[in-house]
């Protein structure tokens, strides 16, 4: 895939000192974008110090519509693998509001 600079476009101006450390640095940007190299790029997302970080600047950017993290490997999880994370969060939060309003409920009954 050509035309990816590896810079955070204007329109997610964000922190992103968080970039230096991480351990895709100095390698071609293709590996994270071809769809061959999946299992090389998480090879080398796996031990990075910023993985979480790198992950979670890109579940916000998929979640602000931002389509240019909605392809390739971010924090070593593929676009599918974060939807499906994403989807797990949500299902989880859903859980907890439904517990902490069954726990409400019992506490007015009481």
């Amino acid at each position: 895939m050509t035309g990816y600079t590896g810079q955070t476009p204007d329109t997610l101006a964000r922190d992103t000192d968080w970039m230096d450390d991480a351990d895709c640095q100095g390698y071609d940007p293709d590996l994270w974008f071809d769809g061959i190299s999946v299992f090389e790029a998480q090879r080398v997302c796996a031990g990075c110090v910023v993985r979480l970080t790198c992950l979670e600047h890109a579940m916000e950017s998929e979640a602000s519509t931002s389509l240019y993290s909605r392809y390739g490997i971010f924090g070593g999880l593929t676009p599918g693998e974060r939807v499906a994370l994403r989807r797990a969060r949500q299902n989880a939060a859903r859980s907890a509001r439904r517990r902490a309003r069954l726990h409400q409920l019992r506490l007015e009954a009481a």
